[in-house]
């Protein structure tokens, strides 16, 4: 088209005018992708917490099925076990959250002010791979929490849990 026009006009593209709101949804993609990481994160805690104190008050029956020579192996397993099971349910439940909330975005739309940018409402994309990313980040991180507590209730002696 500018060739067809000469010099005379200048032809712009959607996205040339509309740059400073691309450019800004840019910025919040990744401002967006890092508070998502720290509320993992806090969620990882959480579980970290949870399996802590499952550890603690599981203590007589560790030290009952390590008496009865249960491997530590074993044990580790379970708490692991039920760290992932809790994290994979959340993780779930998180993915689902957000695929329904997109899908509900992506029909109703987002308004946003046509006097200021070209375009009435502001587009919603799900882009898979992101999700992909996510969701396996978010069970890495659940891994990696689990392990601590495990070793920790794997590790702990029978004669230490059946003292108190």
């Amino acid at each position: 088209l500018q060739q067809t026009l000469g010099d005379k006009f200048r032809v712009q593209d959607w996205q040339e005018r509309n740059q400073t709101l691309y450019a800004s949804l840019k910025l919040e993609r990744v401002v967006a992708m890092v508070v998502l990481v720290f509320i993992v994160l806090v969620a990882s805690f959480a579980v970290v917490n949870t399996l802590t104190m499952s550890v603690i008050e599981k203590r007589e029956q560790i030290a009952i099925l390590k008496t009865m020579g249960a491997p530590t192996v074993g044990i580790m397993k379970v708490f692991l076990s039920q760290g992932l099971l809790v994290g994979t349910l959340g993780t779930l439940a998180g993915t689902i959250l957000g695929f329904l909330t997109v899908k509900f975005l992506d029909l109703y739309g987002v308004p946003i002010p046509s006097d200021v940018y070209y375009i009435d409402s502001l587009p919603v994309h799900q882009n898979f791979s992101d999700i992909f990313m996510v969701v396996m980040a978010s069970l890495l991180m659940i891994w990696n929490f689990s392990v601590f507590p495990a070793l920790r209730g794997a590790s702990l002696a029978p004669v230490e849990g059946l003292r108190e």
